[in-house]
């Protein structure tokens, strides 16, 4: 009889455990914003991990004999805690990490407001220097085509009096 009461005091305990792990996840999804599908995600992921605690606990201390009162120390423990100390544990620990993530986010708001900042300032010097580069070039382009213009213009008369002199030259013999 008394393996049995300390199976479960221990099944209470199991079940006062995992409603406080619950607890955890609550104060996380406080804390932090979740959609539905990772609220769902968790919750797999929890219960899964609840049934696997549960049957290494119970095989470990009952050698892999199921009694049904293992289960009611379970349901028990975990009302024990859900009607206790559950409230002022989530609302408290909540109250505490979302005055800590408010503290903790200042510099991280700081630091992106400065990213935010330097890329403003990088988009307007690239629009500026592009905007100088544009015309600078223009400038070059226009320079280049005066250029060729009185290049072609000093071609076209060297051509002339070249023309002019072979010709005076071919009537003159």
């Amino acid at each position: 009889m008394g393996k049995e009461l300390l199976l479960f005091v221990k099944s209470v305990w199991y079940g006062s455990f995992l409603l406080m792990i619950y607890d955890c996840l609550r104060i996380l999804r406080r804390v932090f914003k979740h959609s539905d599908i990772i609220v769902a995600v968790e919750d797999l992921i929890f219960w899964t991990g609840s049934a696997l605690f549960l049957f290494v606990g119970y095989f470990r201390d009952n050698s892999g004999i199921l009694r049904g009162y293992l289960f009611v120390g379970t349901i028990v423990g975990a009302a024990a805690w859900y009607f206790s100390l559950s409230r002022y544990f989530v609302k408290y620990v909540s109250m505490l990490l979302i005055k800590l993530k408010r503290i903790f986010m200042i510099p991280v708001q700081k630091t992106l407001i400065l990213v935010k900042r330097l890329k403003f300032w990088e988009v307007r010097c690239k629009l500026s220097l592009n905007t100088r580069r544009k015309a600078v070039c223009r400038k070059w382009k226009q320079k280049a085509e005066r250029n060729r213009g009185a290049d072609y213009e000093k071609k076209e008369n060297r051509r002339k009096t070249e023309k002019y002199k072979s010709k005076a030259h071919c009537h003159g013999e």
